[in-house]
C-alpha cells in the first residue's frame, strides 16, 4: 500500500512497516520490539525495494504499538483519486504530503504563529569591545579630578562674588583656608606691598590713645582689607600686643568698603585702652586675611 512507509531501527537496523496513522499520531516516535529503543521513524525513512519478493523477505511483518487503529479507509473511488495527491512523494524524498503536514511541529522548531527571526549579521561580525578592568586606581583617579574641578568651580564663584564671602562666615573662612593653601606665598608677597603711612598718636583721654594713619596699596590690584597688628613697649618690654581688625580700624564713610584700591590712601583710626605716658614705643604691621 503506498500509505505505508519503512523505517530502520537505528541500534539493530531491524526494518519495520509502519502506517500514515502510526506517524501521524504518535508524531513519527515509534519503539523497535527487538531492542526496546524509541526512534523518530520520519527520520530514518528508507526506501522500499523494486522486487516485492525481496521486500516481502527483507521486512518482517511485526507491527509496532499504537494508541489507535487503522485510519478508515475512503469510501468513493472518485474520493480516494482525489486524495491521492497527499500520499505522492515528491523527488529525492520519502515524506508525503499527508505526513509533512501531520508533522509541522517537527520539521518547525518554532511556532507557525511567531515571527521570522532576523539574522543580520553573522556571530563574529559584531563583538563588543571589551571593557578595561576597573581598578581602585581607576576611581581614585576620577574621582580627585572631579573634586578637584568641584573646588576650582566653586572658588570661580567666590572670586567673582565677595558679597557671598562677606555675607557667610562659612565660605568666608573656606576661602581664606583654600586660598592659604594654594597661593600662601603669593599673598604674603602681595600684602608686603601695603605700608602704613602717616601715622599719628593722640591722648583721647584718661586712659586711652587714638592711632591714625593711612594704608597705601601699592600692589598693582586691589587686595582685601588687611587687619593690623599693634605692638606697645616700655623700655624693650612688650605691653600690649594686639590685633585691630578692619571693622574696628575704617572710619564711617569707608566701614562697607571690603578691599584697598591700587595706589590709593585708605584712612583708619583706632582707639586703644593704654594712656600716652605708659608706652615708649610702638610697632604697626600688616596682617593678610
Amino acid at each position: 500500500m503506498m500509505s505505508d512507509k519503512q523505517t530502520r531501527c537505528p541500534k539493530c537496523t531491524t526494518i519495520y512497516k509502519v502506517t500514515l496513522t502510526q506517524l501521524t499520531i504518535a508524531q513519527g516516535m515509534v519503539c523497535c520490539p527487538k531492542c526496546s529503543i524509541n526512534f523518530n521513524a520520519l527520520t530514518h525513512l528508507v526506501q522500499p525495494a523494486v522486487s516485492s519478493e525481496t521486500r516481502g523477505s527483507a521486512i518482517k511483518k511485526s507491527t509496532l504499538p499504537t494508541h489507535i487503529g487503522e485510519r478508515k479507509k475512503i469510501g468513493s473511488e472518485p474520493s480516494a483519486n482525489i486524495l491521492d495527491i497527499f500520499e505522492r512523494k515528491i523527488e529525492n524524498s520519502n515524506i508525503d504530503l499527508l505526513t509533512y503536514l501531520n508533522n509541522l511541529n517537527y520539521f518547525h522548531n518554532e511556532s507557525t504563529l511567531s515571527l521570522p527571526a532576523l539574522h543580520l549579521s553573522g556571530g563574529n561580525a559584531l563583538k563588543e569591545a571589551p571593557h578595561p578592568r576597573s581598578t581602585r586606581f581607576y576611581y581614585l583617579l576620577w574621582g580627585s579630578i572631579n573634586v578637584l574641578l568641584a573646588m576650582v568651580l566653586i572658588l570661580q564663584v567666590l572670586w567673582f562674588n565677595p558679597k557671598i564671602i562677606n555675607d557667610s562666615p562659612f565660605f568666608n573662612l573656606l576661602f581664606k583656608q583654600v586660598c592659604t593653601v594654594l597661593t600662601c606665598e603669593k599673598l604674603e608677597d602681595y600684602y608686603s606691598q601695603v605700608k602704613i603711612d602717616k601715622v599719628k598718636v593722640n591722648r583721647a583721654g584718661k586712659g586711652q590713645t587714638v592711632f591714625s594713619g593711612v594704608i597705601v596699596n601699592e600692589y598693582e590690584n586691589s587686595l582685601q582689607i588687611p587687619s593690623i597688628k599693634l605692638s606697645l613697649n616700655k623700655h624693650n618690654a612688650e605691653i600690649l600686643n594686639t590685633v585691630i581688625l578692619p571693622e574696628q580700624y575704617l572710619t564711617n564713610d569707608l566701614y562697607k568698603v571690603r578691599r584697598i584700591p591700587t595706589h590709593s590712601p585708605f584712612k583708619f583710626k583706632f582707639t586703644v585702652p593704654v594712656d600716652c605716658k605708659d608706652f615708649d614705643d610702638y610697632h604697626l604691621e600688616i596682617i593678610r586675611p
